[in-house]
């Protein structure tokens, strides 16, 4: 039986076609199953169209599900990768209320709001207003810890560093925080002409 990837908050359309581009590009991680979960039925729908197509067009035999329900995308995986943005209730998307706080921020002169990063010198992600999202972060956590205890919980999710180490220090799941920020780093070397 192929493993089966699992994705959370599959309606974002960067991340989730680039990594499922990835996997059917990686040998080895191609013919698995990959199941797309978001709460965002219109969203979801867009994505499992156009991961449909692009499995297609690449000539893999990777199988695509989808659902909206977070029990039964994580009922037999083995990977469960985490990409979703918590949105409050009665928000259309999680971006929401980030705009909602830099409007605040902007009205008494700060920028990009309270909680940018100028302000927050420990990390360049939102502090006083990330409750929702480490919450959201947490409850994931929790429902791997209990449906597919032995899967590992891939995070991708902002804040990385600050989910990874509360969701390691509150549940046993197996979990690893990925961020691609550090990419910047290689334009920042090419620019001072110093070797990467």
């Amino acid at each position: 039986m192929s493993p089966k990837i699992a994705f959370i908050g599959a309606g974002s359309v960067r991340f989730t076609l680039d990594l499922i581009k990835d996997i059917v590009n990686q040998e080895g991680l191609s013919h698995n199953a990959i199941a797309l979960m978001d709460v965002d039925k219109e969203r979801l729908e867009v994505i499992y169209e156009l991961a449909s197509r692009l499995v297609d067009e690449l000539g893999d035999s990777l199988s695509i599900e989808k659902t909206t329900n977070l029990k039964a995308v994580l009922r037999d995986a083995d990977y469960v990768i985490n990409t979703s943005l918590a949105k409050s209730e009665g928000q259309k998307d999680g971006y929401e209320q980030y705009e909602k706080m830099r409007e605040v921020g902007k009205k008494h002169g700060y920028y990009r709001g309270i909680d940018a990063q100028n302000f927050n010198r420990v990390s360049d992600y939102f502090t006083f207003t990330n409750y929702n999202q480490l919450k959201l972060a947490l409850d994931i956590a929790e429902s791997v810890q209990n449906i597919c205890p032995d899967a590992w919980l891939l995070n991708t999710s902002n804040p990385v560093f600050e989910i990874t180490q509360l969701v390691q220090r509150e549940t046993d799941a197996k979990i690893i925080g990925i961020c691609h920020g550090f990419q910047g780093a290689h334009s920042l070397f090419d620019t001072l002409g110093l070797d990467s």
